[in-house]
């Protein structure tokens, strides 16, 4: 299972966590959001199956999140 963290920049003092099992074309990725983890309609696919993919899947969804652009979103991003 890999893990991203997203804070910073455009999330202000929020984080956001990604995971996903991307050793599985269809393992469902998760966003914990501050309710708990919380499937998305995404799958290790949709990442490319590789950390930067979801790194990038991840930005996306924050973005998504928060109501921002996607293409103007910035944040900082760790791999747990």
């Amino acid at each position: 299972m890999t893990i991203i963290k997203l804070s910073g920049g455009d999330l202000g003092s929020q984080t956001l966590l990604v995971r996903g099992d991307l050793w599985v074309p269809s393992a469902q990725i998760h966003m914990m959001n501050g309710h708990g983890w919380v499937p998305t309609e995404h799958r290790s696919t949709d990442a490319g199956q590789t950390v930067e993919g979801l790194t990038a899947l991840g930005k996306r969804l924050a973005a998504a999140y928060f109501d921002g652009e996607a293409g103007q979103f910035e944040c900082d991003t760790e791999e747990l």
